[in-house]
């Protein structure tokens, strides 16, 4: 949830970045901060998920929590036209803040649920959806007001650790007991995974999708407003973008389970990179919300039936993490 709700921020920070912040820097340059944010989530993904295996699952979950949530404050010290500060802050801090708690969250609703996962994960990432809703137009309103970047910043962590707090109190992995008497949660060697045709297949083409999925995220706000939408509805174009994503994550779910995850994820993907190419016809607000709700759908969809696709794929349940 915390990952989804930090893509949100992208497009936020990104456009206050570019016309307010950083005004001495380009927008690729600046987009870097975002990028190399995301790409250490997943960057970590192997180290995370066999510390997850070895059993610390609430070290990984409070350690990333903590420090996700100190970058964020410490984004809100940063100086205007100071690119490196907000790059080490956002860029390597919340970076690895989110490297830690991405996967663990994840994986353990895949432990728990057998039938209906694709559902129950839907269910999970629809919290992100609902996050994505309420905090970009905080943001929105706050950096661009009268508060303020600094304190705008500091009250999004702040909202941020308290719900961090709630949510490392109310997950639980599987007891020890229960992992030694299932057979399924047998630990599987990393070579094993690695032999895997179809499971390897399937991580090289998520990498490709990767590489051109995000653009919106991080730009879509701001080429609103570049295009002469009005700034203050173009303040709510993620928002609509994560009001479509609420259903992306659970109609298409619900779906998985029945036809299987693959036949929803495929479909998906393909229609996502249609509407990603489709921003460049964007020249009203009406284009601009379609874009942003069709493109929340796809990309919600794709994101909540990847761990469930991921999960299909296994032998059993122990090479989930």
């Amino acid at each position: 949830m915390l990952a989804t709700c930090n893509l949100a921020f992208q497009s936020v920070f990104q456009d206050f970045y570019v016309r307010e912040f950083l005004t001495n820097e380009t927008p690729s340059k600046i987009a870097w901060i975002g990028s190399f944010e995301i790409a250490l989530q997943y960057l970590f993904g192997i180290p995370v998920g066999m510390a997850f295996d070895a059993g610390y699952f609430h070290h990984l979950m409070i350690g990333g929590s903590m420090l996700y949530c100190f970058s964020l404050f410490m984004v809100s010290l940063a100086r205007p036209g100071q690119y490196y500060q907000i790059f080490l802050a956002q860029g390597v801090g919340m970076g690895l803040g989110l490297a830690m708690t991405f996967l663990p969250p994840i994986t353990v609703v895949a432990h728990h649920f057998k039938r209906r996962r694709s559902f129950a994960i839907g269910i999970l990432t629809s919290g992100a959806s609902i996050g994505g809703l309420v905090f970009p137009i905080m943001l929105n309103k706050l950096i661009f007001g009268p508060q303020g970047f600094a304190l705008g910043v500091r009250a999004t962590a702040g909202t941020i650790t308290g719900l961090m707090i709630i949510g490392n109190m109310l997950m639980r992995t599987r007891t020890q007991s229960t992992r030694a008497e299932d057979a399924e949660m047998v630990r599987v060697p990393v070579k094993t995974l690695l032999m895997d045709i179809p499971y390897m297949v399937f991580v090289f083409s998520g990498v490709l999708l990767t590489l051109g999925i995000y653009y919106p995220i991080f730009y879509l706000q701001l080429f609103s407003v570049k295009h002469g939408i009005n700034a203050n509805l173009a303040f709510y174009v993620v928002s609509f973008m994560n009001t479509g994503g609420l259903f992306g994550r659970l109609i298409p779910n619900f779906l998985a389970d029945k036809i299987g995850s693959y036949n929803v994820l495929m479909p998906a993907s393909f229609v996502c990179a249609v509407v990603v190419f489709s921003i460049l016809g964007i020249r009203n607000a009406a284009g601009a919300i379609i874009v942003a709700l069709l493109y929340g759908a796809m990309n919600g969809t794709h994101t909540s039936t990847t761990p469930a696709v991921l999960s299909d794929l296994s032998i059993n349940v122990s090479e989930v993490g």
